[in-house]
Protein backbone atom coordinates (compact mmCIF):
# COMPACT_ATOMS: atom_id res chain seq x y z
CA UNK A 1 0.00 0.00 0.00
CA UNK A 2 1.33 3.44 -0.91
CA UNK A 3 0.73 6.25 1.52
CA UNK A 4 -1.38 9.12 0.23
CA UNK A 5 1.27 11.78 0.89
CA UNK A 6 4.02 9.81 -0.83
CA UNK A 7 3.78 11.15 -4.39
CA UNK A 8 3.96 14.85 -3.59
CA UNK A 9 6.70 14.50 -0.98
CA UNK A 10 8.77 12.20 -3.19
CA UNK A 11 8.64 14.75 -6.02
CA UNK A 12 9.86 17.45 -3.65
CA UNK A 13 12.66 15.20 -2.44
CA UNK A 14 13.72 14.29 -5.98
CA UNK A 15 13.69 17.87 -7.22
CA UNK A 16 15.70 19.04 -4.21
CA UNK A 17 18.30 16.33 -4.75
CA UNK A 18 18.86 17.51 -8.32
CA UNK A 19 20.28 20.78 -6.94
CA UNK A 20 23.12 19.10 -5.04
CA UNK A 21 26.43 20.32 -6.38
CA UNK A 22 28.65 20.46 -3.30
CA UNK A 23 31.09 17.84 -2.05
CA UNK A 24 31.05 15.20 0.65
CA UNK A 25 33.78 17.10 2.51
CA UNK A 26 31.68 20.27 2.52
CA UNK A 27 28.73 18.30 3.88
CA UNK A 28 30.85 16.75 6.64
CA UNK A 29 32.33 20.17 7.49
CA UNK A 30 28.82 21.60 7.86
CA UNK A 31 27.73 18.70 10.06
CA UNK A 32 30.84 19.23 12.18
CA UNK A 33 29.92 22.90 12.54
CA UNK A 34 26.44 21.84 13.70
CA UNK A 35 28.04 19.50 16.25
CA UNK A 36 30.22 22.33 17.56
CA UNK A 37 27.22 24.64 17.86
CA UNK A 38 25.23 22.08 19.88
CA UNK A 39 28.16 20.99 22.02
CA UNK A 40 29.19 24.51 23.04
CA UNK A 41 25.65 25.63 23.84
CA UNK A 42 25.19 26.25 27.56
CA UNK A 43 21.67 24.89 27.32
CA UNK A 44 19.34 23.81 24.54
CA UNK A 45 15.53 23.63 24.51
CA UNK A 46 13.86 21.98 21.54
CA UNK A 47 10.48 20.81 20.27
CA UNK A 48 10.26 18.39 17.35
CA UNK A 49 6.98 17.73 15.56
CA UNK A 50 7.16 14.35 13.81
CA UNK A 51 4.69 13.89 10.94
CA UNK A 52 4.00 10.37 9.70
CA UNK A 53 2.06 9.77 6.47
CA UNK A 54 -1.62 8.88 6.53
CA UNK A 55 -2.16 5.12 6.61
CA UNK A 56 -5.22 5.24 4.34
CA UNK A 57 -6.88 7.52 1.82
CA UNK A 58 -8.66 10.48 3.35
CA UNK A 59 -7.04 10.07 6.76
CA UNK A 60 -5.02 12.82 8.41
CA UNK A 61 -1.25 12.39 8.85
CA UNK A 62 -0.18 11.12 12.25
CA UNK A 63 1.77 13.52 14.46
CA UNK A 64 4.01 13.10 17.50
CA UNK A 65 5.50 15.91 19.59
CA UNK A 66 8.89 15.36 21.24
CA UNK A 67 10.12 17.93 23.77
CA UNK A 68 13.77 18.15 24.77
CA UNK A 69 15.88 20.17 27.21
CA UNK A 70 19.65 19.75 27.62
CA UNK A 71 22.05 21.43 30.05
CA UNK A 72 25.77 20.91 30.64
CA UNK A 73 25.21 17.82 32.78
CA UNK A 74 21.52 16.95 32.59
CA UNK A 75 18.68 16.53 30.15
CA UNK A 76 15.00 15.74 29.67
CA UNK A 77 12.99 14.15 26.85
CA UNK A 78 9.21 13.76 26.85
CA UNK A 79 6.79 12.32 24.28
CA UNK A 80 3.60 10.25 24.28
CA UNK A 81 3.22 10.61 28.04
CA UNK A 82 6.68 9.19 28.83
CA UNK A 83 9.22 11.36 30.66
CA UNK A 84 12.97 10.62 30.62
CA UNK A 85 15.35 12.64 32.79
CA UNK A 86 19.15 12.40 32.74
CA UNK A 87 20.97 13.71 35.86
CA UNK A 88 24.54 13.17 34.68
CA UNK A 89 24.82 9.62 35.99
CA UNK A 90 21.46 7.90 35.45
CA UNK A 91 18.40 8.10 33.23
CA UNK A 92 15.05 8.08 35.07
CA UNK A 93 11.91 7.09 33.19
CA UNK A 94 8.29 7.49 34.28
CA UNK A 95 4.83 7.54 32.74
CA UNK A 96 2.93 10.77 33.26
CA UNK A 97 -0.20 8.95 34.42
CA UNK A 98 1.76 6.76 36.85
CA UNK A 99 4.33 9.02 38.57
CA UNK A 100 4.56 6.80 41.64
CA UNK A 101 6.96 4.40 39.84
CA UNK A 102 10.15 4.88 37.85
CA UNK A 103 12.85 3.00 35.95
CA UNK A 104 16.51 3.89 36.52
CA UNK A 105 19.18 3.22 33.86
CA UNK A 106 22.80 3.87 34.86
CA UNK A 107 25.10 4.77 31.96
CA UNK A 108 28.12 6.86 30.94
CA UNK A 109 26.05 9.31 28.90
CA UNK A 110 22.46 10.28 28.13
CA UNK A 111 22.92 8.85 24.63
CA UNK A 112 24.08 5.48 26.01
CA UNK A 113 21.16 5.35 28.45
CA UNK A 114 18.59 6.15 25.77
CA UNK A 115 20.11 3.48 23.52
CA UNK A 116 19.26 0.83 26.12
CA UNK A 117 15.58 1.75 25.67
CA UNK A 118 15.66 1.06 21.93
CA UNK A 119 12.14 0.47 20.68
CA UNK A 120 10.55 2.78 23.24
CA UNK A 121 10.87 6.04 21.33
CA UNK A 122 13.43 7.58 19.02
CA UNK A 123 16.34 9.51 20.48
CA UNK A 124 16.25 13.18 19.36
CA UNK A 125 19.20 14.04 17.12
CA UNK A 126 20.32 16.83 19.48
CA UNK A 127 21.45 14.25 22.06
CA UNK A 128 24.08 12.49 19.87
CA UNK A 129 25.09 15.82 18.31
CA UNK A 130 25.83 17.10 21.81
CA UNK A 131 27.08 13.92 23.49
CA UNK A 132 29.26 12.29 20.83
CA UNK A 133 32.37 13.29 18.88
CA UNK A 134 31.79 10.53 16.31
CA UNK A 135 30.41 11.45 12.87
CA UNK A 136 28.56 8.16 12.32
CA UNK A 137 26.74 8.65 15.64
CA UNK A 138 25.45 12.05 14.51
CA UNK A 139 24.35 10.57 11.20
CA UNK A 140 22.57 7.70 12.95
CA UNK A 141 20.71 10.20 15.12
CA UNK A 142 19.49 12.08 12.04
CA UNK A 143 18.33 8.90 10.27
CA UNK A 144 15.48 6.58 11.24
CA UNK A 145 16.55 3.22 9.78
CA UNK A 146 18.89 0.73 11.44
CA UNK A 147 21.25 0.52 8.46
CA UNK A 148 24.45 2.58 8.44
CA UNK A 149 24.05 5.83 6.48
CA UNK A 150 26.73 7.97 4.86
CA UNK A 151 27.12 11.69 4.28
CA UNK A 152 26.75 12.25 0.51
CA UNK A 153 26.49 15.93 -0.42
CA UNK A 154 25.33 19.42 0.52
CA UNK A 155 23.28 22.04 -1.32
CA UNK A 156 21.92 25.55 -0.66
CA UNK A 157 18.29 25.58 0.47
CA UNK A 158 16.51 27.49 -2.32
CA UNK A 159 13.53 28.21 -0.06
CA UNK A 160 15.42 29.56 2.96
CA UNK A 161 18.14 32.21 2.51
CA UNK A 162 21.42 31.18 4.10
CA UNK A 163 20.23 27.65 4.90
CA UNK A 164 21.73 24.46 3.50
CA UNK A 165 20.59 20.87 3.06
CA UNK A 166 22.78 17.84 3.79
CA UNK A 167 22.02 14.59 1.97
CA UNK A 168 22.45 11.34 3.92
CA UNK A 169 21.94 7.94 2.35
CA UNK A 170 21.83 4.25 3.34
CA UNK A 171 20.57 1.07 1.67
CA UNK A 172 16.98 1.75 2.71
CA UNK A 173 16.83 5.46 3.49
CA UNK A 174 17.56 8.93 2.15
CA UNK A 175 17.52 11.84 4.56
CA UNK A 176 17.53 15.58 3.89
CA UNK A 177 18.87 17.55 6.85
CA UNK A 178 17.96 21.26 6.76
CA UNK A 179 20.54 23.43 8.53
CA UNK A 180 19.98 27.14 9.25
CA UNK A 181 22.55 29.91 8.78
CA UNK A 182 23.18 29.60 12.53
CA UNK A 183 24.14 25.91 12.16
CA UNK A 184 20.97 24.59 13.78
CA UNK A 185 18.98 21.66 12.39
CA UNK A 186 15.48 22.93 11.58
CA UNK A 187 14.04 19.98 9.69
CA UNK A 188 14.84 16.42 8.69
CA UNK A 189 12.94 14.66 5.90
CA UNK A 190 13.42 10.88 6.02
CA UNK A 191 12.53 8.87 2.90
CA UNK A 192 12.34 5.25 4.09
CA UNK A 193 12.11 1.98 2.14
CA UNK A 194 10.80 -0.99 4.12
CA UNK A 195 9.31 -4.25 2.90
CA UNK A 196 8.96 -2.98 -0.65
CA UNK A 197 7.11 0.11 0.55
CA UNK A 198 8.28 3.72 0.52
CA UNK A 199 7.15 6.44 2.89
CA UNK A 200 8.16 9.86 4.16
CA UNK A 201 8.57 11.04 7.75
CA UNK A 202 9.11 14.76 8.35
CA UNK A 203 10.56 16.13 11.58
CA UNK A 204 10.28 19.90 12.12
CA UNK A 205 12.31 21.37 14.96
CA UNK A 206 12.11 24.61 16.92
CA UNK A 207 15.35 25.04 18.85
CA UNK A 208 16.41 27.72 21.34
CA UNK A 209 19.92 28.03 22.76
CA UNK A 210 20.64 29.64 26.13
CA UNK A 211 23.77 30.46 28.09
CA UNK A 212 22.57 28.56 31.15
CA UNK A 213 19.47 27.03 32.73
CA UNK A 214 19.08 25.20 36.06
CA UNK A 215 20.14 21.57 36.13
CA UNK A 216 17.31 19.06 35.63
CA UNK A 217 16.77 16.67 38.53
CA UNK A 218 14.51 13.69 39.21
CA UNK A 219 13.03 13.22 42.68
CA UNK A 220 12.69 9.54 43.65
CA UNK A 221 11.23 10.24 47.11
CA UNK A 222 8.13 8.17 47.77
CA UNK A 223 8.36 6.39 44.42
CA UNK A 224 8.86 2.71 43.62
CA UNK A 225 11.80 1.68 41.45
CA UNK A 226 10.95 -1.06 38.94
CA UNK A 227 13.30 -3.42 37.10
CA UNK A 228 12.32 -3.01 33.44
CA UNK A 229 10.41 -0.74 31.07
CA UNK A 230 7.87 -3.56 30.77
CA UNK A 231 7.17 -3.32 34.52
CA UNK A 232 6.78 0.44 34.22
CA UNK A 233 4.34 0.06 31.35
CA UNK A 234 2.30 -2.46 33.34
CA UNK A 235 1.88 0.06 36.15
CA UNK A 236 0.80 2.73 33.67
CA UNK A 237 -1.79 0.39 32.18
CA UNK A 238 -2.98 -0.46 35.70
CA UNK A 239 -3.42 3.23 36.42
CA UNK A 240 -5.44 3.66 33.23
CA UNK A 241 -7.63 0.76 34.28
CA UNK A 242 -8.18 2.22 37.76
CA UNK A 243 -9.17 5.64 36.45
CA UNK A 244 -11.33 4.45 33.56
CA UNK A 245 -15.08 4.88 33.78
CA UNK A 246 -16.78 2.05 35.63
CA UNK A 247 -19.74 2.39 33.29
CA UNK A 248 -17.74 1.89 30.12
CA UNK A 249 -19.15 -0.99 28.08
CA UNK A 250 -16.58 -3.65 27.42
CA UNK A 251 -16.17 -4.72 23.82
CA UNK A 252 -15.26 -8.23 24.90
CA UNK A 253 -17.06 -10.27 27.55
CA UNK A 254 -14.55 -12.16 29.67
CA UNK A 255 -15.29 -15.30 31.65
CA UNK A 256 -14.82 -15.16 35.40
CA UNK A 257 -11.93 -17.30 36.63
CA UNK A 258 -13.15 -20.08 38.98
CA UNK A 259 -12.19 -19.28 42.55
CA UNK A 260 -10.00 -21.64 44.55
CA UNK A 261 -7.99 -21.98 47.71
CA UNK A 262 -4.80 -24.04 47.37
CA UNK A 263 -1.97 -24.92 49.74
CA UNK A 264 1.55 -23.77 48.89
CA UNK A 265 4.41 -26.22 48.43
CA UNK A 266 6.62 -24.47 50.99
CA UNK A 267 3.98 -24.91 53.69
CA UNK A 268 3.63 -21.17 54.29
CA UNK A 269 -0.14 -21.31 54.02
CA UNK A 270 -2.73 -21.08 51.28
CA UNK A 271 -3.63 -18.82 48.36
CA UNK A 272 -7.20 -17.82 47.51
CA UNK A 273 -7.70 -16.42 44.02
CA UNK A 274 -10.47 -13.98 45.00
CA UNK A 275 -8.07 -12.34 47.47
CA UNK A 276 -5.89 -11.31 44.53
CA UNK A 277 -8.41 -9.06 42.75
CA UNK A 278 -6.74 -5.87 41.62
CA UNK A 279 -3.70 -7.83 40.44
CA UNK A 280 -2.96 -9.78 37.26
CA UNK A 281 -2.50 -13.47 38.10
CA UNK A 282 -0.55 -16.00 36.02
CA UNK A 283 -1.33 -19.70 36.63
CA UNK A 284 0.92 -22.28 34.98
CA UNK A 285 -0.52 -25.83 35.19
CA UNK A 286 2.27 -28.46 35.20
CA UNK A 287 3.48 -31.84 36.50
CA UNK A 288 6.94 -33.24 37.28
CA UNK A 289 6.62 -36.11 34.76
CA UNK A 290 5.69 -33.77 31.85
CA UNK A 291 8.67 -33.03 29.48
CA UNK A 292 7.12 -29.89 27.90
CA UNK A 293 6.39 -28.59 31.40
CA UNK A 294 10.03 -29.11 32.37
CA UNK A 295 11.10 -27.04 29.35
CA UNK A 296 8.70 -24.22 30.18
CA UNK A 297 9.31 -23.89 33.93
CA UNK A 298 12.75 -22.19 33.61
CA UNK A 299 11.10 -19.53 31.42
CA UNK A 300 8.22 -19.12 33.86
CA UNK A 301 10.68 -18.64 36.71
CA UNK A 302 12.70 -16.18 34.64
CA UNK A 303 9.57 -14.14 33.90
CA UNK A 304 8.58 -14.23 37.58
CA UNK A 305 12.05 -13.14 38.71
CA UNK A 306 12.03 -10.19 36.32
CA UNK A 307 8.38 -9.11 36.42
CA UNK A 308 6.63 -10.71 39.38
CA UNK A 309 5.57 -7.92 41.74
CA UNK A 310 2.78 -6.63 43.96
CA UNK A 311 0.78 -6.11 40.73
CA UNK A 312 1.66 -9.35 38.92
CA UNK A 313 1.42 -12.64 40.81
CA UNK A 314 2.86 -15.80 39.22
CA UNK A 315 2.08 -19.34 40.42
CA UNK A 316 3.10 -22.80 39.22
CA UNK A 317 -0.02 -24.92 39.78
CA UNK A 318 0.98 -28.56 40.22
CA UNK A 319 -1.61 -31.02 38.84
CA UNK A 320 -2.05 -34.62 37.74
CA UNK A 321 0.80 -36.09 39.80
CA UNK A 322 0.81 -39.91 40.03
CA UNK A 323 1.00 -42.22 43.04
CA UNK A 324 -0.02 -41.55 46.61
CA UNK A 325 0.24 -38.06 48.06
CA UNK A 326 3.41 -38.72 50.05
CA UNK A 327 5.23 -39.94 46.94
CA UNK A 328 4.23 -37.17 44.57
CA UNK A 329 4.65 -34.43 47.19
CA UNK A 330 8.22 -35.56 47.83
CA UNK A 331 8.81 -35.70 44.07
CA UNK A 332 7.55 -32.13 43.61
CA UNK A 333 9.60 -30.82 46.55
CA UNK A 334 12.77 -32.53 45.30
CA UNK A 335 12.23 -31.34 41.73
CA UNK A 336 11.69 -27.72 42.80
CA UNK A 337 14.65 -27.73 45.19
CA UNK A 338 17.05 -29.35 42.71
CA UNK A 339 16.21 -26.78 40.04
CA UNK A 340 16.42 -23.87 42.52
CA UNK A 341 13.14 -22.40 41.28
CA UNK A 342 11.70 -19.48 43.27
CA UNK A 343 8.18 -19.21 41.83
CA UNK A 344 5.46 -20.13 44.33
CA UNK A 345 3.96 -23.60 43.79
CA UNK A 346 0.28 -24.30 44.47
CA UNK A 347 -0.73 -27.92 45.05
CA UNK A 348 -3.77 -29.03 43.03
CA UNK A 349 -3.10 -32.70 42.29
CA UNK A 350 -5.71 -33.70 44.86
CA UNK A 351 -8.35 -31.36 43.40
CA UNK A 352 -9.11 -33.04 40.07
CA UNK A 353 -11.95 -30.61 39.37
CA UNK A 354 -9.76 -27.48 39.25
CA UNK A 355 -8.11 -28.29 35.93
CA UNK A 356 -11.55 -29.18 34.52
CA UNK A 357 -12.98 -25.84 35.66
CA UNK A 358 -10.18 -24.03 33.81
CA UNK A 359 -10.59 -26.17 30.71
CA UNK A 360 -7.14 -27.73 31.05
CA UNK A 361 -7.02 -30.77 28.77
CA UNK A 362 -3.25 -30.92 28.43
CA UNK A 363 -0.19 -29.52 30.15
CA UNK A 364 1.53 -27.18 30.28
CA UNK A 365 -1.34 -24.70 30.15
CA UNK A 366 -0.83 -21.10 31.27
CA UNK A 367 -3.81 -18.94 32.26
CA UNK A 368 -3.62 -15.14 32.59
CA UNK A 369 -6.31 -13.56 34.80
CA UNK A 370 -7.02 -9.81 34.72
CA UNK A 371 -7.45 -7.48 37.69
CA UNK A 372 -11.21 -8.03 37.72
CA UNK A 373 -10.77 -11.79 38.19
CA UNK A 374 -11.63 -12.70 34.58
CA UNK A 375 -9.73 -15.10 32.34
CA UNK A 376 -7.97 -12.94 29.76
CA UNK A 377 -5.75 -15.44 27.94
CA UNK A 378 -5.00 -19.17 27.89
CA UNK A 379 -1.70 -20.39 26.45
CA UNK A 380 -1.59 -24.12 25.66
CA UNK A 381 1.60 -26.13 25.30
CA UNK A 382 5.26 -25.15 25.44
CA UNK A 383 6.78 -22.37 23.34
CA UNK A 384 10.25 -20.85 23.45
CA UNK A 385 8.50 -17.45 23.16
CA UNK A 386 6.84 -17.95 26.55
CA UNK A 387 8.38 -14.84 28.15
CA UNK A 388 7.42 -12.47 25.33
CA UNK A 389 3.95 -14.07 25.14
CA UNK A 390 3.44 -13.52 28.86
CA UNK A 391 4.57 -9.91 28.61
CA UNK A 392 1.98 -9.22 25.90
CA UNK A 393 -0.77 -11.08 27.74
CA UNK A 394 -0.10 -9.38 31.08
CA UNK A 395 -0.08 -5.92 29.46
CA UNK A 396 -3.28 -6.86 27.61
CA UNK A 397 -4.88 -8.04 30.85
CA UNK A 398 -4.32 -4.65 32.45
CA UNK A 399 -5.84 -2.93 29.42
CA UNK A 400 -8.84 -5.29 29.46
CA UNK A 401 -9.48 -4.33 33.08
CA UNK A 402 -10.40 -0.77 32.16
Amino acid sequence: MKYTTLLVTTLVLTCTQALFAGTKKEAIDLLSAVHTKYQKAGALVEQVVVTFPAIKDGAAPLKQVVKLALTDDSGQVSSDGVLKIWDGESLFVEFGNSPEAYLQVDAKSMQAALDTLSGYGDTPWSVPLRDSRVLKTWVAGLCMSNSVAEVIDVSPDTKELGSQIILLKSDNEKALVHVSSENIVTKVVNNLHRGGEEFIVTRDATTNIYDKVPAIKFDTAGKTRVKTFHDLKIRAEKQKADTASKDKTKEKKLEAAPDFTLQTLDGSGSVTLSDLKGKVVVLDFWATWCPPCRRGLPLLNEYDAEHGSDLVKVFAVNVWERGDKKQWLEAVQTFWKDNKYKTAVLLASEDKSLSEKYGVTGIPTTVVIDTNGNIFKIHKGFTSEMISDLKKSVEGAFKASK
